[in-house]
C-alpha cells in the first residue's frame, strides 16, 4: 500500500548502529564571519559497545575539505565520512579520531550575517541552528538524536566579538593578532541537535541569577537592552516556579537566551536557547505578544527537565538475546 503522506524522493531513515559510539567531542574552530568560513579540528572519543567493530560513519555534508589522521582509512563522498580503523576494537575500548576540515557558506546548520553593499545595516554574527539533523552541514558528527556526547569548544574569532556556547565558559585567550579563543565546556551528554554556538556583536542583558544559575539574554547589537528585558524578563520567575513545582534544582550551569534573525522559531539548546529575532518585543509589541512569548519561554525551559534524563546509551547497550530472541539490556563496562 502506498503511503500517500510520503513526499516524493523520501528515503527510509534509521537510527545509527552504535557498535562504535561517540562519547565526547573536542572542537577547535576558527570562524570568519565575513567570508562565511569555518576551519575546524574535531577530535571525537569513540567507545566500542561490542568487540570487532572498526567502522564509523560521520555525517559531513558539502565540506570544502576533510582530512582524517591516525591508523585508519577514510572515504568522503560529500555526504558521509566513513572511517575504518586498521585494527578492530575490543569491547569497551575507547579511541580518538581527529578530523581537520573546512566549510564555506554552509547551506544549513549555521547562519552567517555580515554587512554588504546591498544590506549595509545587516548585523554581524554566526549562529548554529540544528533542529533536527543539520549539524552535519558544518560539523563532522553522527548527526542523530540517539547519539549524545559531552563537548569542549575552543572557538577562535575576532577579539571584539562575543562568543557563546553550551555549558560553562572555561577561559579565554587573546592572541595579539586581533583574535581570541574562547573555551566552553559541556559535561552533560548532548545530542547534536542541541549543540549550539553563537559568535557576533551582541547586546547583552544580565538578569538576576536564580539559586546561583546565571541568567542572561543576548541579541544583535541593534536591539536595545530594554527590549531584551521586556521580552525575557520573567525568565527567573519561571525558573523559580518550575524548581518549586518539580522539587529539583535546575539541572544546568547557566540559562542564556539569544534572539537573532534567521533562527527557526525557538530551540531548547542546552543552556543556550535560541530564538528568532521576530519574538523580541518593544513596548508596543509587548502589549500584544507578552503572554504568547512567555508561553514559549517556559516551554523551552521545561525541555531542560526532559533532556536531563540520562540517555540509555550512557550505561546500557541494547543486545539481542540469542536464547529467547528478545531485546535485553546489558551493562556496558567502562
Amino acid at each position: 500500500m502506498t503511503n500517500e503522506f510520503t513526499l516524493p524522493g523520501a528515503k527510509p531513515s534509521y537510527a545509527p548502529d552504535l557498535a562504535l559510539e561517540p562519547i565526547h567531542i573536542a572542537l577547535a574552530l576558527d570562524i570568519d564571519i565575513a567570508s562565511q568560513r569555518i576551519a575546524g579540528r574535531a577530535t571525537t572519543s569513540v567507545r566500542a559497545n561490542r568487540a570487532g567493530a572498526r567502522t564509523l560513519v560521520f555525517n559531513a555534508v558539502g565540506f570544502a575539505s576533510a582530512e582524517v589522521s591516525g591508523p585508519l582509512a577514510s572515504r568522503d563522498d560529500g555526504r558521509e565520512l566513513t572511517i575504518t580503523w586498521d585494527e578492530p576494537f575490543a569491547e569497551g575500548e575507547t579511541r580518538e579520531v581527529v578530523v581537520d576540515y573546512a566549510v564555506e557558506a554552509p547551506v544549513s546548520g549555521m547562519h552567517f550575517s555580515h554587512p554588504d553593499e546591498a544590506y549595509p545595516d545587516r548585523p554581524v554574527f554566526a549562529c548554529s541552528d540544528h533542529e533536527t539533523e543539520r549539524a552535519r552541514y558544518w560539523l563532522p558528527c553522527v548527526d542523530y538524536p540517539a547519539v549524545r556526547t559531552t563537548f569542549d569548544f575552543a572557538i577562535r574569532a575576532a577579539a571584539d566579538l562575543t562568543v557563546l556556547a553550551n555549558g560553562m565558559q572555561d577561559g579565554e585567550t587573546e592572541h595579539g593578532d586581533g583574535t581570541k579563543t574562547t573555551r566552553w565546556k559541556l559535561d552533560f551528554r548532548c545530542p547534536s541537535y542541541l549543540y549550539c554556538l553563537a559568535v557576533g556583536r551582541f547586546t547583552r542583558f544580565v538578569d538576576e541569577a536564580v539559586d546561583g544559575i546565571p541568567i542572561e539574554y543576548y541579541a544583535a547589537e541593534r536591539i536595545p537592552e530594554e527590549w531584551l528585558a521586556a521580552t525575557f524578563g520573567r525568565t527567573g520567575e519561571m525558573m523559580r516556579w518550575l524548581v518549586g513545582r518539580l522539587g529539583v534544582p535546575f539541572p544546568f550551569s547557566k540559562y542564556f537566551q539569544i534572539a537573532l534573525p534567521g533562527v527557526g522559531g525557538a530551540m531548547e539548546n542546552i543552556s543556550l536557547v535560541t530564538w528568532d529575532e521576530v519574538f523580541v518585543q518593544d513596548e508596543s509589541l509587548a502589549s500584544e505578544w507578552r503572554q504568547y512569548v512567555d508561553s514559549i519561554n517556559i516551554h523551552e525551559m521545561a525541555h531542560s527537565r526532559r533532556i536531563r534524563v540520562r540517555p540509555p546509551s550512557r550505561d546500557m547497550v541494547w543486545r539481542r538475546s540469542a536464547r529467547d530472541g528478545k531485546s535485553a539490556q546489558r551493562p556496558l563496562r567502562d
